[in-house]
């Protein structure tokens, strides 16, 4: 999405916001997938300067995400956890 910004390439954005859209909604996080929804719609619409301010609110909640899903992931990774 920073390269699509940075070229101030709409389609870019959209194309990106959309693959992450998909990951976050399978990882449950339901403000991560609206923030990425509405990057999404502002590119699609060709509004690259919304966008800006809204990948800034999406980072902060992919941040947020990735600090809930640190934990289970070190404790995957140590074996610590099985699978079901």
């Amino acid at each position: 999405m920073h390269a699509g910004l940075d070229a101030a390439n709409a389609e870019t954005i959209h194309r990106a916001a959309h693959r992450l859209k998909n990951t976050v909604a399978y990882l449950g996080a339901p403000t991560a997938t609206d923030a990425t929804k509405h990057v999404e719609a502002l590119s699609r619409n060709g509004n690259v300067a919304e966008a800006a301010a809204a990948i800034e609110e999406l980072s902060h909640e992919l941040d947020l995400l990735k600090s809930a899903l640190t934990p289970h992931r070190a404790a995957t990774v140590d074996g610590s956890i099985s699978p079901g």
